[in-house]
């Protein structure tokens, strides 16, 4: 597993699940950031 994913990424996979505001409010995040890093 650990080949595959960052230290970071296992983190969220067997973290505990949030409330959806929380999940919904971090997609957003990515999201834009992604879209910053295109722009940029």
């Amino acid at each position: 597993m650990q080949q595959h994913f960052s230290e970071s990424e296992l983190q969220k996979i067997f973290a505990p699940p949030k409330p959806k505001m929380t999940s919904i409010l971090e997609l957003i995040q990515k999201a834009q950031e992604l879209k910053d890093e295109k722009a940029g």
